[in-house]
């Protein structure tokens, strides 16, 4: 629980924010700012345009999703661009992704959504595996997002990684490769 639900440091205001800027309620999924302090940077040396986008109302903007419990910890859910629009409801896809690998015996998961090719919502699901998921993980992968109306599931042998020491999926690389294949 602890490593999902931090603590903040009793010296921080963190807030979760609903898009309007208000602070959300205890459960309710937002953007996380932490407020500055006198001694906190207000820029990033060199580079105006991202100052401008992250450091905004006196507040530092990581570009996090995050939900509060009751006591006060907090949760991060995943980046602000990482998120499913449903009916409007912007909704954090590391839960869902989460979710999603236990129902699909802990291969990793990658959640998108986007537009078909008539212009439509649909929601992509891509397994890292060899393998196609058996009838009875897709029924729980499409009630797990009943809320969307075209739900598409793919199977990718191997994610493109990041170059990075951690080697985290590349979204972006595997959004692409996924576009670039044969309908």
């Amino acid at each position: 629980d602890e490593l999902h639900w931090l603590e903040p440091a009793g010296w921080r205001t963190m807030q979760i924010l609903r898009p309007d800027g208000g602070d959300c309620a205890v459960g309710e999924e937002g953007e996380l700012a932490v407020r500055l302090t006198d001694i906190d940077c207000g820029a990033y040396l060199g580079d105006p345009a991202t100052s401008a986008s992250v450091f905004r109302d006196g507040r530092f903007h990581p570009g996090d999703m995050a939900i509060r419990r009751e006591d006060g910890r907090i949760r991060i859910l995943g980046r602000v661009s990482e998120v499913l629009n449903v009916a409007g409801r912007k909704i954090a896809v590391g839960p869902v992704e989460e979710r999603l690998q236990r129902i699909l015996g802990g291969r990793p998961v990658c959640v998108f959504a986007q537009l078909d090719s008539a212009g439509n919502d649909e929601v992509v699901v891509a397994v890292e595996t060899g393998s196609v998921p058996s009838d009875a993980q897709m029924r729980e992968v499409a009630n797990l997002l009943r809320g969307f109306h075209k739900i598409k599931v793919t199977v990718v042998s191997r994610f493109p990684r990041t170059a990075t020491a951690m080697a985290k999926i590349d979204r972006q690389a595997l959004r692409r490769l996924l576009n670039e294949r044969p309908a």
